[in-house]
């Protein structure tokens, strides 16, 4: 939904972006409290709407988003992907939790799929030319294991071996691992992912096989941090009289609105509910409804202007 085109207090910049998404768990209800991002994006956006019909000149235009849930939760990154933030100068949302945070970072992630695949011959004939794929699978694992000692402690790797036959006598073709790897900058993401590469490369050339690579997902990027908006941010609730309960937090999670932030200006800030109930669980759900909860909200929404 747009506005701003054809008034007289419309277009000529910015076009401000407020973005929305209504999805639950299926389980849980609205325990990630995206109810709430919605009733702020929106009352924010009707609020500068009426800005915008009362003008006497071009203050610019505003957009709100419509963001799909996604089971991966790569919802935006498909989105930016196929240009649905194109002509957004600038994007707003807000995300209800028992803490404060106007200036979260997002570490990268990375989920990849890792195929090796053996050979085989008759048996009996030529063994010495058979490639387990077993092997390379359990070398792997034991490399990327012994490579931790170079790990820094915000590093973070997890891996499972998903596939190595179904049969104790029967060499299967292939085997494969799924891993998983988060770094909180670029160039780490970058040194982690060669280490892991090589510890691939080492076991498909000690046990004879190939491997391949698929990314299982998405990759999610870190975000790029707008100190304006944060700046400006910080100042209009302060002048609304929200309440900030800052936590000491170096990173959050991968989020798919960081890789947004890599092309068009963003500020996604954290923001305290009301509660002490914790994202993402039941009992913040059965708070995310209450109307107590809309009082901090309504703050968010007027800080906007």
């Amino acid at each position: 939904a747009e506005f701003g085109e054809g008034e007289v207090g419309g277009v000529d910049h910015p076009n401000i972006g407020f973005l929305c998404q209504y999805d639950a768990d299926e389980a849980t209800g609205h325990s990630q409290g995206h109810n709430l991002v919605t009733v702020v994006a929106l009352t924010a956006a009707l609020g500068v709407q009426t800005v915008i019909k009362f003008a006497t000149e071009p203050v610019g235009m505003v957009t709100v988003i419509g963001c799909c849930g996604h089971s991966d939760n790569v919802g935006k990154i498909l989105m930016f992907e196929e240009g649905c933030f194109k002509g957004i100068d600038f994007l707003l949302t807000a995300y209800p939790a028992h803490y404060t945070n106007v200036r979260p970072h997002f570490v990268g992630s990375q989920r990849n799929k890792i195929v090796f695949r053996g050979r085989s011959r008759p048996e009996g004939d030529r063994p010495w030319e058979v490639a387990n794929p077993v092997n390379a699978v359990v070398l792997a694992y034991q490399n990327i294991a012994s490579a931790r000692q170079q790990f820094k402690e915000d590093w973070l790797v997890k891996g499972v071996i998903a596939e190595a036959g179904s049969k104790a006598d029967v060499m299967p073709e292939f085997s494969t691992m799924d891993f998983i790897t988060k770094a909180p900058k670029p160039i780490e993401m970058k040194v982690l992912s060669e280490m892991l590469q090589r510890s691939y490369e080492a076991a498909a050339m000690a046990s004879g096989c190939r491997f391949e690579i698929e990314p299982a997902v998405k990759e999610f990027l870190c975000n790029i941090t707008c100190p304006r908006l944060v700046e400006l941010y910080k100042h209009n609730a302060t002048l609304m009289g929200f309440t900030f309960h800052h936590k000491m937090k170096a990173f959050e999670p991968p989020d798919d609105i960081a890789n947004v932030t890599t092309a068009v200006p963003t500020l996604k800030v954290f923001y305290y509910s009301g509660s002490s109930a914790e994202l993402g669980t039941d009992e913040f759900s059965r708070y995310a409804g209450r109307y107590k909860f809309m009082d901090n909200n309504l703050k968010l929404d007027y800080s906007a202007l």
